[in-house]
């Protein structure tokens, strides 16, 4: 949940949700805010999936760069993914991407090295997953 989430985290999703839901309101309650690139990077709240999908316009594309289960940090699994999670959302007819017709372009795990000094030197275990929403017939 968001109460969970750090503070910075809040203040920047607060904000986000607020412009998009302004701009929304200046569009008009018929047009939706639509993005032709999300990039999330780093973070995982299962709670935006509904809205990623939601916002990613027609022929639009998704980069997903997150932790994964086997990264020792963050601690929370909530916020780490499962291999194939993100796949497996867009191949559904159902759930918070259902119906959205994405075509997964790439969805890899890959290896950053650690630092020493931060998170223990380990290296950290990600995901690389890129997906584009297919235009409107």
């Amino acid at each position: 949940s968001l109460k969970e989430t750090g503070s910075l985290e809040r203040v920047l999703l607060r904000k986000f949700e607020e412009e998009v839901e302004e701009k929304e309101i200046k569009m008009g309650k018929q047009e939706q805010l639509r993005f032709d690139l999300i990039i999330v990077s780093r973070f995982h709240n299962k709670e935006l999936l509904p809205d990623i999908g939601r916002t990613l316009a027609p022929g639009g594309y998704l980069l997903y760069h997150t932790f994964m289960m086997e990264c020792a940090r963050p601690v929370k699994e909530e916020l780490k993914l499962k291999p194939g999670y993100l796949s497996s959302l867009a191949s559904r007819n159902e759930g918070p991407w259902g119906g959205l017709d994405l075509e997964v372009i790439r969805d890899d795990v890959g290896t950053i090295p650690g630092t020493a000094g931060k998170v223990g030197g380990e290296k950290r275990i990600f995901s690389y997953f890129v997906a584009r929403k297919k235009k409107d017939r």
